[in-house]
């Protein structure tokens, strides 16, 4: 099967009246007419009436799903739904998996349960990219991002108990200052190249390799203080530059965003 199925039809046995019509066209197979016939007349697939049909001479459930699809669905939702929770609470805690892992442990699951799964996850002892899939796009709270590195020392440290005497200080020594927000900064530090990257341009076609005229390829990097206070006011960046081998230039660089940054009264 496709990995991204789209429906030929718009009609699904799932809704009451189209159940309703699936078993007046039953019925009037039974009395005589085709099935053809009868899935024109109550707008109906003719294969879909076809195994409605089938299904009720046999005994069964007038709509049911085929042995292919029968055999495609692993877990059920309730046992999706702790999987869920398990891969949430794991996030939580600081120790996400990986879709590796996660297909791994799928496989492990089934597996204990006891499930029918396809040859493949029995030959590479993991579940495949098409369950995997499928899992996102049926939990939608899931989806795959790049987690920050995040020390021990600094999870465990970070918790109510130490972050409250923070705050609860801070906003002493904001009472008895009596600070209003424009009186509060804060301050940033980023990293600022002398060299910037070049952007995209518009040139002939199959070249090898299109020059751009620069300074220096290699450019030194400078440490820059972003500084805005709680009403949104900023002041000019502060440049750190490095000890060594520093060059009287390179001050140019503060008076050009100086320059290039909007005033208070341009707004």
């Amino acid at each position: 099967m496709v990995r991204n199925y789209k429906r030929k039809t718009d009609w699904t046995g799932k809704s009451a009246e189209n159940l309703q019509h699936l078993r007046e066209a039953v019925k009037a197979v039974k009395n005589g007419q085709t099935i053809r016939q009868a899935a024109h007349n109550y707008g109906i697939n003719k294969s879909s009436l076809w195994r409605a049909v089938r299904n009720v001479s046999a005994g069964k459930s007038l709509v049911s799903l085929s042995e292919a699809s029968q055999s495609r669905i692993i877990f059920s939702l309730e046992e999706e739904a702790v999987l869920v929770e398990y891969l949430l609470k794991a996030s939580r805690i600081g120790f996400p998996l990986g879709t590796s892992t996660l297909k791994s442990l799928a496989y492990d699951l089934a597996i204990r349960n006891s499930k029918r799964i396809p040859d493949s996850w029995r030959t590479q002892k993991s579940a495949g990219k098409d369950w995997l899939k499928g899992f996102k796009s049926r939990h939608s709270q899931l989806s795959i991002r790049t987690p920050e590195p995040t020390s021990i020392a600094r999870a465990t440290t970070f918790n109510k108990n130490n972050v409250g005497p923070f705050f609860y200080k801070l906003k002493q020594l904001y009472e008895e200052l009596s600070l209003t927000p424009e009186r509060i900064y804060n301050v940033d530090e980023t990293a600022l190249s002398t060299s910037q990257k070049p952007q995209k341009v518009v040139a002939e076609s199959r070249v090898k390799q299109v020059a751009q005229l620069v300074s220096h390829e290699r450019g030194e990097t400078i440490t820059m203080l972003g500084i805005i206070n709680a009403i949104g006011n900023s002041l000019p960046p502060y440049l750190v530059f490095p000890r060594k081998q520093f060059k009287p230039h390179m001050i140019l660089v503060l008076l050009l965003v100086h320059t290039a940054l909007p005033t208070q009264a341009d707004g």
